[in-house]
C-alpha cells in the first residue's frame, strides 16, 4: 500500500449515513408557518375620527377638507380661518404685484367679490402670527 492512499475501511457506509439525512431545508416544499393559526379581528368596525378642534367662528363652520392654498377655496378656507393680511400673501401661493400685507389684501378681494353671500368679519388675532414674527 501506498501511504497517500485511504485504507479500506475509512469511509464506512455507517460513517457516511449522517450525510444522507443532514439537509438545510433550502429545498424543502413544506412550508414551516404552515401551524400558525391566522388570528381575526371581530371587532372591525370603523371609527369615526374626532380630535375634538371642530369649532364654529362667526356662526360658520370650518370646511377642513379644503383644497390647498392657491386654489380659491383654499384661500378662501385661510379667510375663514382668520388669518392677516401679511399671512395669507405669504402662504397664499398666488402672485400679486403688491408685497406683504398689500398683497394679502388684494388676495382678500378675490373670494369676496367672487362670492357675495359670503360673510366675512376680521378676527382678532391670525392663527399664524408667531410663524410670521419669525421671519
Amino acid at each position: 500500500m501506498n501511504p497517500d492512499e485511504p485504507e479500506a475501511d475509512e469511509n464506512t457506509p455507517e460513517e457516511e449515513e449522517w450525510q444522507l439525512y443532514a439537509t438545510a431545508g433550502y429545498a424543502a416544499a413544506e412550508d414551516p408557518w404552515d401551524d400558525l393559526v391566522e388570528i381575526e379581528d371581530d371587532e372591525e368596525e370603523e371609527e369615526e375620527w374626532f380630535d375634538g378642534d371642530d369649532f364654529e367662528t362667526n356662526g360658520q363652520t370650518l370646511d377642513w377638507d379644503s383644497p390647498p392654498c392657491p386654489a380659491p377655496l383654499g384661500i378662501a378656507h385661510m379667510i375663514r380661518l382668520g388669518t392677516c393680511n401679511h399671512c395669507l400673501h405669504r402662504v397664499g401661493g398666488r402672485r400679486t404685484e403688491e408685497i406683504g400685507e398689500k398683497g394679502g389684501a388684494a388676495l382678500r378681494l378675490r373670494p369676496l367679490l367672487e362670492t357675495r353671500n359670503w360673510k366675512h368679519s376680521r378676527p382678532q388675532l391670525c392663527p399664524l402670527w408667531r410663524t410670521s414674527s419669525k421671519m
